[in-house]
């Protein structure tokens, strides 16, 4: 009978926090969409000035003239002296920006007036995003310090085009890797595991994967696999991927591929205690 561990505590609080950060991510993406919606209602076309609208600066400055109208009643060397103070950007180059900003405001036609209730929910909406923001990266750090503590991290991390953030939830979600007798079980584990169609015609035809396991282990592979092959960098997945298309593959079926690949990878390199090569 296998004995309850101090370490197995220390993976299902670890599984808990991880669960946690997708509840505070698909809450921060509804705050997202809310800020876009009052954005593009009160700041018409703000998101071709600013690239980052999440950045500590783009959210100051539109806490601080959270109308166009207000824009246009400040002057130039006001808002240049506000741009100074929340950037590590010289006086003339705010100066250029703050005439971007006055010229923008200026031909500004925005959905509703500064007295309208939407831009005081505005602010509320800003406030709420960016406090939800600051506590999603306090709890992956707190994720990422405990996960540093554990055997398989640095090499789960080793391999090439996987962060800090996708090795340690995917080391959240694995948990104790020592459990597992080999790689297929891995796969199972995952739900990456192919079903097998048996009939009196048929007989191992190849299907569906059985997404009979852990979702969430799933999707974090999803992600990882979609990120290399997004970033077009030269890792042994990505090659891999690019294989299994020119093998015949449809797109979707080589991705799973690779991702059945990487758990493998996963599991050999934790398994044998060695860094990726």
């Amino acid at each position: 009978m296998r004995v309850y561990t101090k370490t197995d505590e220390i993976y299902d609080d670890l599984r808990e926090k991880s669960r946690y950060y997708d509840f505070l991510m698909d809450e921060m993406k509804r705050w997202k969409i809310e800020f876009r919606r009052l954005l593009d209602i009160i700041y018409p076309g703000f998101d071709r000035l600013y690239d980052d609208l999440y950045g500590d600066f783009t959210q100051s400055l539109l806490l601080e003239y959270s109308h166009p109208e207000i824009i246009r009643k400040r002057r130039l060397d006001t808002i240049a002296k506000f741009l100074e103070k929340h950037t590590c950007h010289h006086e003339a180059y705010c100066l250029r920006q703050a005439k971007v900003l006055k010229e923008y405001a200026e031909n500004c036609a925005s959905g509703c007036s500064s007295k309208s209730y939407l831009v005081s929910q505005f602010d509320v909406v800003i406030h709420n995003l960016n406090a939800q923001i600051k506590h999603l990266n306090y709890v992956l750090e707190e994720i990422i310090d405990i996960v540093k503590t554990l055997p398989n991290y640095e090499y789960i991390r080793s391999i090439p085009g996987i962060g800090d953030n996708l090795s340690s939830r995917i080391l959240a979600e694995l948990g104790d890797i020592s459990r597992f007798n080999n790689a297929s079980q891995v796969v199972a584990y995952c739900g990456i595991d192919p079903q097998i169609y048996q009939s009196g015609q048929t007989s191992g035809l190849h299907l569906k994967i059985s997404k009979k396991g852990n979702k969430k282990l799933r999707c974090l592979l999803y992600l990882a696999v979609t990120c290399m092959i997004k970033t077009s960098r030269n890792t042994v997945i990505v090659d891999f991927y690019k294989k299994k298309k020119a093998d015949g593959l449809a797109p979707r079926s080589a991705l799973v591929a690779s991702m059945n690949k990487l758990i493998r990878i996963i599991y050999s390199l934790c398994k044998s205690g060695s860094l990726f090569k």
